[in-house]
């Protein structure tokens, strides 16, 4: 899920990825340093969570527990990863 996350976003959101305004992390939810973090979003094990940073602070976030059924389908599973990050971009126009 790790390789299929990050290279859903890494391919797919290039550009945003290159200006800084999409960011692709891994946090070891074991690792005592991120512990503030793992209880600010509730997190139990591997997860994906798509964060909406405005400023310095989190607007919004959504863990896509989805990944876990899509995850023998990449397709899909890019698709779902796809359409959740896209929701968080600045709307143009």
């Amino acid at each position: 899920m790790g390789s299929y996350s990050e290279e859903a976003i890494t391919k797919g959101f290039e550009t945003q990825v290159k200006d800084g305004t999409v960011e692709f992390r891994y946090v070891d939810f074991q690792d005592e340093k991120n512990a503030k973090l793992v209880k600010a979003y509730k997190i139990t094990g591997p997860t994906l969570i798509v964060v909406k940073v405005a400023g310095s602070k989190v607007k919004e976030y959504k863990n896509l527990k989805e990944i876990w059924t899509k995850v023998r389908e990449k397709p899909e599973f890019v698709q779902y990863v796809h359409e959740n990050v896209e929701a968080y971009l600045p709307k143009e126009g």
